[in-house]
């Protein structure tokens, strides 16, 4: 935030210094934070200098009532664009004395002047300009070359000023090269800097006038770690047993945010990497903080690449200094290279922010009893939810369809009536998948998978929402009980990882009745139909539907008013009375909600009908099924109302006539004898 002080006085450049007389008794405190020399505790006055052509400004203090000065120096009121600051350089005892170089001429300088550690009273103060003009440049720019023993710092010199040349030395002693120079642009560079020590000051010094010197602060930085970045990783063994042969030592000097595709982004990320050549195809990364370091870990497969190997994900649980952190990897491929990242959780980057790291094979975990399919625990879902618990560490893979599925443990339950079923992995630790399968284990039928659902917390899992029937009987001139059938749920993952896993499993009855049995039989030229419910829910009727082929143009016989809500065991009984030789029954069951269910199909054969002719749907679109005694390929003599007649054929039981108008049409087949009329609409 820049501040604006309008009552700032102003001073006027001279060539030699006048002082003039003022005071910061009754001044507040103006600077917030305060400037960090001269012991700054507030009572400053402001002043404004207009630089002068040369770019060059002094500010003198003498004393007064005030013994000891402070002085800053901003391009703004308040502290924008800090300048300078100084407690006691001014020969005249403890006053201060700032001297600027560099700066651009008509800009103004605020000037802030207060007494050290509280003084109040009067001080003097001038500003001087020189006539000469000081180099510029820009800079540092580190040269990391001689680490991890030093470095070098380079300055660009853009222009000499007025000077002719410049002769450079460092208050260190440290090697300046070139150490004068006449032409710009120049480099400048201090070497053999040791690492971690700064570069103390180096003065430029102009050959026509001392005024103009310009002095390079010090500045100091270290080597950045070799592993700085994941290309650079430090290689470590994948020890082949389960016991850390010999830890990995390793501190957090030099480490920096590289942002690298794949970085960790837990906490402050300055990163250190090593690497690893699987041995085996899992291993066990653990990491040991000391008291002053809090781990976070990562794995990459590739330098550069944003994928993690199973298990890989960045990790910081242990939450304080000290602890320890696992990374527990699998699916490697023996003989590839992996990258792991370590770094403090707040960033710290001294030489006491240290830790140990090994990689090491993990003990195998006992394959799950219920790993293969024939071996799957059996559950019994209910219509409240049910959670079981398990993990598929150590399982292996053997369920089939939907991949990628690896690691897979298996579950069955079986039905006996079709329920739907709403089966969720939501509590797992890991991207889980859900497979579901009927039948037996040697010949599965694939119903549904999912591992893609996000609703969970926003991880990745597996949902799978499915109706569930139990087996259809095969022969019979009527369906009895249905059989039951198998289930079987296989719950694995969906990147090759392990873990545990929590799974959710509840049903919902899909019919509003429990449906103890619907039959039929034939009773004459008649069919009778009957069915008996053990229990009904909000069922509004019961319509009785038939259909030529058990599939399509279902057409509804007669509907019979439910019990609405009933525990005990109903009976109920239908008549067709018109049936067809081969007649497809089921029952449509509406709740008082509109909700619509079906049975199962019952299929009856009439012996007593099959002589006859009968032709249905009629009137139709074009197509007409006939049935009667051996009426395929038979010859059809067809005309319409204005006595044009055709031949045709049934085929398979078929009359197409698609091609031809609409109306009234008349047929006679074969020999039979009666004709029939017909509609197509």
């Amino acid at each position: 935030m820049m501040i604006s002080y309008p009552g700032s006085i102003p001073l006027t450049p001279n060539i030699s210094c006048s002082y003039t007389t003022y005071t910061n008794a009754g001044a507040t405190n103006s600077l917030t934070p305060g400037p960090t020399c001269a012991n700054y505790l507030g009572g400053d006055v402001w002043f404004s200098v207009v630089v002068p052509p040369g770019g060059n400004l002094t500010i003198d203090t003498e004393a007064g009532e005030i013994q000891d000065s402070g002085m800053a120096a901003y391009r703004y009121c308040g502290f924008g664009d800090f300048l300078g600051c100084d407690d006691d350089s001014n020969p005249n005892g403890l006053m201060s004395r700032l001297v600027l170089s560099g700066l651009t001429p008509g800009e103004t300088i605020y000037i802030s002047v207060w007494g050290r550690g509280g003084e109040t009273g009067t001080f003097g103060i001038c500003a001087t300009a020189f006539n000469c003009i000081g180099p510029s440049l820009s800079g540092p720019t580190y040269d990391y070359s001689g680490c991890p023993n030093s470095y070098s710092v380079s300055y660009d010199v853009t222009s000499l000023g007025d000077a002719n040349s410049y002769s450079l030395t460092n208050a260190n002693g440290f090697t300046v090269t070139p150490s004068t120079f006449t032409s710009a642009p120049t480099t400048i560079t201090i070497s053999g800097i040791p690492n971690g020590l700064a570069t103390g000051n180096t003065t430029m010094t102009h050959d026509g006038d001392a005024n103009c010197n310009y002095v390079i602060s010090s500045t100091a930085t270290v080597c950045p770690a070799p592993n700085d970045i994941c290309t650079n990783a430090i290689s470590i063994t994948h020890w082949g047993s389960t016991v850390c042969g010999s830890p990995t030592t390793g501190n957090m000097v030099g480490a920096s945010d590289n942002d690298e595709t794949g970085d960790c982004t837990l906490g402050t990320e300055k990163a250190i990497w090593y690497s690893f050549t699987a041995t085996n195809t899992s291993a066990s990364v653990t990491v040991v903080g000391s008291y002053y370091f809090n781990a976070v870990v990562g794995a990459l497969t590739t330098c550069g690449s944003p994928t993690v190997p199973t298990g890989g994900t960045c990790v910081n649980n242990s939450l304080l200094d000290g602890g320890t952190e696992f990374l527990n990897l699998t699916g490697l491929t023996v003989g590839n290279t992996y990258y792991v990242q370590v770094y403090d959780f707040s960033g710290r980057t001294n030489a006491s922010n240290n830790f140990t790291i090994c990689v090491k094979t993990p003990v195998p975990p006992p394959i799950p009893s219920n790993d293969l399919c024939t071996a799957a625990t059996t559950i019994t879902p209910t219509q409240s939810v049910q959670v079981y618990n398990a993990t598929n560490l150590g399982a292996t893979d053997d369920g089939p369809d939907c991949p990628p599925f690896n690691n897979q443990v298996w579950y069955q339950f079986v039905v006996d009536q079709t329920e739907d079923y709403t089966v969720s992995t939501c509590g797992s630790s890991f991207d889980s998948k859900i497979n579901v399968y009927y039948g037996d284990c040697s010949s599965l039928t694939f119903v549904d998978c999912n591992a893609n659902n996000t609703s969970c917390n926003f991880t990745p899992y597996g949902q799978v929402i499915f109706r569930a029937d139990p087996n259809p009987l095969k022969g019979g001139s009527a369906l009895q009980t249905r059989a039951p059938r198998t289930y079987y749920l296989a719950i694995g993952s969906n990147a090759v990882e392990e873990g545990s896993i929590q799974f959710a499993i509840y049903k919902e009855a899909v019919f509003p009745i429990t449906l103890s049995s619907f039959n039929g039989k034939n009773n004459g030229e008649t069919n009778i139909l009957h069915w008996v419910t053990v229990s009904e829910k909000n069922v509004e009727y019961f319509a009785i539907e038939r259909s030529f082929n058990g599939q399509t143009n279902w057409q509804v016989l007669e509907k019979i008013t439910g019990q609405g809500n009933s525990s005990e065991a109903r009976s109920y009984q239908a008549t067709d009375k018109t049936p067809l030789p081969l007649s497809y029954y089921r029952l449509r069951i509406e709740d008082k909600n509109g909700e619509v269910n079906y049975s199962n199909i019952v299929s009856i054969e009439n012996q007593k009908i099959k002589k006859s002719v009968l032709i249905f749907p009629n009137p139709s679109k074009g197509i007409f099924n006939i049935q009667g005694t051996e009426l395929n390929d038979q010859k059809i003599i067809l005309w319409n109302c204005l006595g044009q007649k055709w031949e045709s054929k049934i085929q398979n039981n078929h009359l197409d006539l698609t091609n031809r108008s609409n109306g009234i049409y008349f047929i006679k087949i074969g020999s039979e004898n009666q004709i029939f009329k017909i509609y197509k609409e």
